[in-house]
């Protein structure tokens, strides 16, 4: 309804509504969920690197536009369109969500992390990034201190760090 789309609204390109929001989801959040992916299935190296990697290009994602607006979206409708939330879920939400928390498993392993359960902490680092997006996206022009998007993106992840790195990691390369 806030959207001015319902579900019987024909579209002269797509068959329904519903296959839209589908192919808009993939052409604009799938492509970077597949991108994190392959970080993660060619990495070599640091699990922090790669932890930072995956959160910058999850922040280059969630702070487009269309990006913003389809997250919103889903979250306005969500009772509206079941469905569509579950392909949402399925597609976007739970594919990031593995991601993060295989990095988080064998960055634990490589000593590189503190031991954390990762079906919670990797639920956390997509919240924070979508969420500090939006905040910098719909209310930064009536924020009197608006953050820059580079102090809301370092500042979300040196909080993430804090949480997972071992007490003695040097924090200093995440940037304020």
């Amino acid at each position: 309804r806030l959207a001015r789309i319902s579900k019987d609204t024909p579209d002269p390109y797509f068959d329904s509504k519903e296959t839209l929001f589908r192919e808009t989801v993939r052409a604009s959040i799938v492509t970077s969920v597949v991108a994190g992916e392959e970080m993660l299935r060619n990495h070599v190296g640091s699990w922090r690197e790669l932890l930072e990697a995956i959160a910058q290009r999850m922040w280059d994602t969630v702070r487009q536009p269309e990006t913003a607006r389809i997250s919103r979206l889903v979250q306005l409708e969500l009772t509206n369109f079941p469905e569509l939330a579950r392909f949402y879920f399925e597609e976007v939400i739970l594919r990031v969500r593995r991601i993060i928390e295989v990095v988080l498993v064998r960055g634990a392993e490589a000593g590189e992390f503190r031991v954390v359960d990762p079906s919670v902490t990797g639920r956390l680092l997509p919240l924070m990034m979508v969420h500090s997006a939006q905040n910098q996206r719909f209310f930064q022009p009536y924020d009197s201190q608006p953050l820059t998007d580079e102090q809301a993106f370092h500042g979300a992840l040196d909080l993430f760090l804090h949480g997972v790195l071992p007490p003695t990691t040097d924090l200093s390369r995440a940037k304020l």
